[in-house]
């Protein structure tokens, strides 16, 4: 069958074509998204770590520290990633909003605080939001990231877990926050200039990564 000067195998093959060649340009665009999104969450990731830990230097616990008989989880999100939310742990545990948190710091530290969020919206195939979690005396900031770095946690496919943490343990991608600012690759994979320089971090912790790297 022919369809004006083209026969249905020549269009069929020129659809192929344009197939692929979406697809190509598709998983490009989301490599160099999430390349973006990943610097911008290691650099969260430390912001967080220093809020918690200069709360800690100021008031002498952590947040929300002593106040629960149970794990406490903070998710730091936005209202449109909180609905994405599903699955919580299995055990008992309470889970506070994040206001309280940027409030608790607030008062702790005496300024206004934003507190970062991930910057991918819609969930695609791990978590994306970040987490605080106090567990008696033992506090954990975690964010979820796309590439895997070897100072992270391997989850899955394209997930991959920070943390950083009062009770470190690096193999697991848990680590002290010192500690994380003087390992060389998260220096390095943290002040990578973004692609998108528009979609900035919105943390002001770069200036703080790049004076440690040097």
């Amino acid at each position: 069958m022919r369809f004006g000067f083209f026969s249905a195998g020549h269009i069929f093959g020129i659809a192929v074509v344009l197939l692929i060649g979406g697809l190509i340009w598709y998983a490009s665009a989301e490599s160099s998204y999430q390349a973006d999104a990943d610097i911008i969450r290691l650099n969260d990731v430390a912001h967080l770590g220093q809020l918690i830990e200069r709360y800690q230097e100021r008031t002498g616990h952590y947040p929300f520290e002593g106040k629960y008989k149970v794990p406490v989880y903070v998710h730091i999100a936005t209202e449109e990633q909180k609905r994405q939310i599903i699955d919580g742990p299995p055990h008992e545990h309470v889970v506070l909003d994040a206001s309280l948190l940027r409030d608790e710091l607030e008062n702790a530290l005496g300024q206004r605080i934003e507190l970062p969020t991930d910057p991918q919206r819609v969930a695609v195939g791990r978590p994306n939001f970040y987490m605080y979690m106090i567990d008696g005396d033992t506090y954990y900031a975690a964010v979820h990231l796309h590439g895997d770095f070897p100072f992270t946690q391997t989850v899955g496919p394209n997930y991959h877990k920070l943390e950083v943490s009062n009770r470190p343990n690096p193999n697991g991608g848990i680590w002290a926050l010192s500690d994380l600012l003087q390992n060389s690759r998260f220096l390095f994979e943290a002040t990578l200039p973004l692609e998108k320089p528009h979609s900035s971090a919105r943390s002001n912790f770069r200036d703080a990564l790049e004076t440690a790297k040097n």
